[in-house]
């Protein structure tokens, strides 16, 4: 019997135990509410606005994946995301490809992402989609470089689909501006994620 009643109490040796707080959200559709051990107990009145979102572009169509760019040499593309500088990246001659382009961009890391995607409507059915990170001050500019200064021949990298834009909620009645749809400095103890 000793021994069950120390094992019992051995469990009870973290202070965070005590200290945890449940969360009830009338409007789970919203957007979800966990917390943690600096969370305390209170009524909170949220509202979301409008969601963060990122910037989206999408290029021309092209005839397939390996379709040749820049009449296959070697070219580059410039990626200015905010009010950063101008970063480039390098197409080798060998990748002068759609996919070549996808897949250089994706490598560089620079903080925008490429895709292929097949709309499989006419005759240059594919076509790139360039997303960057959610928030407003993560907009993106792209420009490509024929490696003689000017743009590559045949590559619009230029239609915006959707804008970049911070999250805004009300909180308690206060609106409230974040770069991500994941809130965790509104209330403490308290990571709000938006849906």
């Amino acid at each position: 019997v000793l021994s069950e009643l120390k094992t019992k109490f051995s469990n009870l040796d973290d202070l965070s135990d005590f200290n945890s707080v449940s969360v009830a959200n009338s409007q789970s559709s919203a957007f979800t509410a966990t917390t943690n051990s600096k969370a305390t107990s209170g009524s909170h009145n949220i509202e979301v606005i409008t969601l963060a979102t990122c910037q989206t572009n999408v290029s021309n169509g092209f005839a397939s994946p390996d379709a040749p760019l820049n009449g296959g040499q070697a070219f580059s593309i410039s990626v200015t995301v905010g009010t950063g500088t101008a970063q480039n990246i390098s197409v080798p001659a060998v990748d002068s490809t759609p996919a070549g382009l996808v897949a250089a961009i994706n490598a560089a890391n620079k903080g925008i992402q490429a895709q292929l995607v097949n709309t499989g409507s006419g005759a240059t059915p594919f076509t790139i989609i360039f997303s960057g990170q959610n928030g407003a001050a993560n907009s993106f500019n792209l420009n490509s470089n024929d490696g003689l200064g000017a743009t590559v021949s045949g590559l619009d990298l230029g239609t915006h689909l959707q804008t970049a834009a911070n999250a805004s909620l009300r909180v308690n009645g206060i609106t409230l501006s974040r770069p991500s749809n994941r809130v965790e400095d509104a209330i403490p103890g308290v990571t709000l994620d938006l849906m």
